[in-house]
């Protein structure tokens, strides 16, 4: 079982297993601390609330900067976020950490 983080292109493995994983469910600090489940608490408290096929997406991206803040959140697509992220990601992974970005181009997929 694998983690995807989006917000900076990264995939782990978690679990061998979805036993395994059912037991990292379980464990609180794993929940709070790989999870998010504090900002996704705050999200919610902000008002921010998911409908179908929607995920919490960063405005400024913090691949470009933006902090992991519920003021930098927003609710979108899931198909838009993927697109969007997965496109941004393409166009800066090969960039040196630091070097200034002054444009990305979106396609429409």
């Amino acid at each position: 079982m694998y983690q995807l983080d989006t917000a900076f292109a990264e995939l782990e493995q978690v679990a061998a297993s979805e036993h395994e994983l059912r037991a990292l469910l379980d464990d609180r600090e794993f929940v709070i601390e790989r999870l998010a489940a504090q900002l996704f608490g705050d999200l919610r408290g902000a008002g921010l609330e998911l409908g179908p096929r929607q995920v919490y997406s960063w405005k400024t991206p913090p691949a470009l900067g933006g902090k992991i803040a519920v003021a930098n959140a927003g609710v979108t697509d899931l198909e838009v976020h993927f697109s969007i992220t997965g496109q941004l990601h393409r166009q800066i992974a090969e960039l040196p950490e630091g070097t200034p970005i002054e444009s990305i181009r979106f396609e429409e997929q």
